[in-house]
């Protein structure tokens, strides 16, 4: 169906073929219900004998089946018309709107969809420039790409709905088109779609192309529907849900083998996606039913057979568990579902102990992964676990609020993580999860699984978030933890708490005596130090910090205030600095590592954050500063990041002493001209007092750097 055949679709027409069956159906429900009383009973009572008595009563019973099976197909077909007519219905008024912002923005819509402009018109008199002509096409080129976006993916889902409505009359028909023979048409809506597609998830090893596009369609179309989603999860029960995950992988890997680019296996991926986007959205009603949960449990304890026998070499035998895992890492799950579940996947394997119960269903190595969206992974359900805590922050602040210390040392160490990449490659995918989860826990923000901070608001920090945060620095760093040996794939998480702890990790390492600090220093300094192996996750909290010193600096209350920020920060900057040594010594004598690392610190977003996020007014809360403040916040960071040359890419080896002075410089450089535009400039003893502050700061950066060597031996 192409736009001109969707705008001149006869809905009214398709409305009235809804009245129409619905009368029908009415009408042969009326003629039914006679029957029985006025035909049937007759021929069955003592005044009728005979065989000719009983050959009537048996065609006379059939006519009442086919009465009964004609309603129920009848109905059905009003509601499959009913839901596809609100569908475009639905569709055509967004295409109203879709024309009407056509015509706000002077695009003309051509019959089969393609958008163009008219030439740009000048004032009476008048000739446009050039500059103003390419600036006119270039602005209308981009509203006409994004109008055809539009009228594209409208299309696409009006096609998706009449095909699905063609599926399902299809299906209402039975095999005998002259009769009615389908006493179990299910019609149209979430229930019955819902058993459309449990039925084509049991039949999925041997869908047609078509059979699997219709399953896609239906799943994407009641997408977020919690009368779908429950109706779909009863009627798989977990044990089908299960099945299904790992038929899905399966069937990924056997297309993959013979075509990895076959469309088929994005189908798959979307349709595991969109399955464990059904249990989340069914959890706040499953969860209140304690059969259902007690049957999730029981199927998550038991085995599943993932393959078709000999057919194809990488099958697996897996727990229920680690498919759950895999479903549990798509979709915002009910906050009660998610703790009941996690407590119940770690106590059957804390029950298992060492090994890992998961790793028994590694040998042999299977051939595929088990989660489509973490190629390779996905036979260690606490990452899934962990995933979904992290898309749930509630869930994941009690957690790990209700467990403290003794959840992370069993997390870190207790559980003997996996290495659940098909290989054996690269670190156990649970860290990165697990960092993503503690992240949601301390800063009540979903993560962006990366390094960087997410841009919905900031909230504000309560008690147990701030003792989450706490607990984690001292596991990561503390001698009786991780000691500094912070998992690669944690840095960006780690990163980004202690970038929104900011204020509380600039007092630690300024050695700031203001206010109570959170972290104990000897932690927070391990665990900077090895998060920073990473380049981006380190880069990520200095430009923090350095604009926490910026805005710290512009909004001070008083001179003395300024002077005693500027102090501060630059103890902060110094310990930062040491750190970023310390971590390039660390590489020894791989100079080649080194300069890697010194390389991508530099290039990688350099400044980036100048500009950004400017500044810190109250603990945790975000300020805006004023144009005034904003210049002096980008005269400070410009002034840190300006001369950085790229000289360190030709050096075969790093002179730290030299990084040192340069970096001492560059503080000294920064100051100097942040005070050139303060405004005490020219009062008197100006220059006396500012050369005194500046000694300061420089004596507090130096001390800073000492403190860190100290605590890194």
């Amino acid at each position: 169906m192409n736009l001109t055949q969707f705008r001149q679709a006869n809905l009214d027409g398709l409305s009235a073929a809804v009245s129409y069956w619905d009368t029908l159906s009415g009408q042969m429900q009326g003629v039914e219900l006679r029957v029985g009383p006025e035909l049937l009973m007759p021929v069955k009572g003592p005044k009728w004998q005979g065989f000719s008595a009983q050959l009537a009563g048996v065609r006379i019973g059939a006519v009442n089946k086919q009465l009964e099976n004609a309603v129920v197909e009848c109905r059905a077909i009003a509601t499959i018309l009913s839901h596809v007519n609100l569908d475009f219905r639905k569709l055509r008024e967004e295409l109203r709107g879709i024309d009407a912002d056509a015509v706000a923005k002077k695009l003309v819509i051509a019959p089969d969809g393609s958008v163009t402009w008219p030439p740009m018109s000048a004032p009476p008199g008048q000739e446009a420039t050039k500059e103003a002509g390419e600036r006119y096409t270039a602005e209308q080129r981009a509203h006409a790409e994004e109008i055809g976006r539009r009228i594209a993916d409208l299309l696409r889902r009006a096609n998706d709905a009449d095909e699905r409505g063609a599926a399902a009359l299809r299906a209402t028909r039975g095999k005998d088109p002259t009769t009615f023979d389908s006493p179990d048409a299910l019609g149209g809506g979430a229930e019955a779609d819902a058993k459309r597609c449990s039925d084509l998830f049991t039949r999925l090893s041997s869908l047609d192309a078509g059979e699997l596009d219709l399953l896609r369609n239906l799943m994407q179309a009641n997408s977020g529907d919690p009368n779908f989603a429950e109706a779909l999860t009863r009627t798989m029960k977990p044990t089908g849900l299960y099945a299904a995950t790992g038929l899905l992988a399966q069937l990924n890997a056997r297309i993959a083998a013979g075509d990895k680019k076959d469309p088929r296996l994005a189908d798959l991926k979307q349709l595991q996606t969109d399955l464990g986007n059904s249990l989340a959205t069914a959890s706040p009603r499953l969860v209140k039913d304690p059969a259902w949960m007690a049957e999730m449990t029981k199927a998550g304890r038991q085995f599943v057979r993932v393959g078709d026998g000999d057919a194809y070499p990488g099958r697996a035998t897996v727990y229920g568990y680690q498919l759950l895992g895999t479903l549990l890492s798509h979709g915002t799950y009910d906050t009660t579902f998610l703790r009941q579940t996690a407590d119940e996947v770690v106590a059957f394997e804390k029950g298992a102990g060492k090994p890992s119960i998961w790793s028994t269903t590694l040998i042999p190595p299977p051939h595929f992964g088990l989660d489509l969206s973490r190629p390779g992974s996905g036979y260690d359900p606490m990452t899934g676990v962990l995933t979904g805590m992290s898309r749930n922050p509630e869930a994941a602040k009690g957690f790990f609020g209700d467990g403290g210390p003794t959840r992370l040392d069993y997390l870190f160490k207790g559980r003997d993580p996996i290495s659940d990449h098909i290989g054996g490659q690269g670190e156990p995918t649970s860290f990165d999860a697990l960092g993503n989860a503690l992240q949601a826990a301390t800063t009540g923000r979903i993560p962006t699984g990366g390094v960087g901070l997410p841009d919905s608001p900031m909230l504000p920090h309560d008690d147990v978030m701030r003792r989450i945060a706490k607990d984690t620095v001292a596991y990561l760093g503390g001698r009786s933890g991780l000691h500094g040996a912070v998992p690669g794939s944690m840095s960006d998480s780690v990163s980004n708490i202690l970038s929104e702890y900011v204020d509380d990790t600039h007092r630690n390492l300024a050695n700031d005596g203001r206010g109570v600090r959170l972290f104990d220093d000897y932690d927070l300094v391990h665990t900077v130090k090895g998060m920073s192996e990473n380049p981006e996750a380190f880069k990520a909290l200095y430009n923090r910090e350095l604009n926490y010193l910026a805005a710290n600096l512009v909004t001070a209350p008083s001179w003395d205030g300024a002077r005693l920020e500027a102090e501060a920060g630059s103890g902060a900057l110094g310990s930062l600095d040491e750190i970023r040594a310390q971590v390039i010594m660390g590489h020894g004598s791989d100079s080649a590592a080194a300069k890697n690392w010194e390389s991508k610190y530099l290039y990688h977003g350099l400044g980036g954050a100048a500009n950004a996020v400017v500044g810190v007014a109250l603990p945790g809360q975000l300020a805006f500063l004023g144009d005034f403040a904003q210049r002096r916040v980008n005269l400070f960071t410009d002034g840190w990041y300006e001369d950085r040359a790229a000289e360190i890419a030709d050096q075969t080896s790093i002179d730290l002493e030299g990084l040192r002075r340069e970096n001492s410089g560059r503080l000294n450089a920064a100051l100097r001209k942040w005070y050139e535009s303060s405004p005490q400039h020219g009062q008197p003893d100006f220059e006396i007092n500012r050369e005194l502050e500046m000694r300061a700061s420089m004596t507090n950066y130096e001390v800073g750097g000492e403190r860190v060597r100290k605590m890194l031996g």
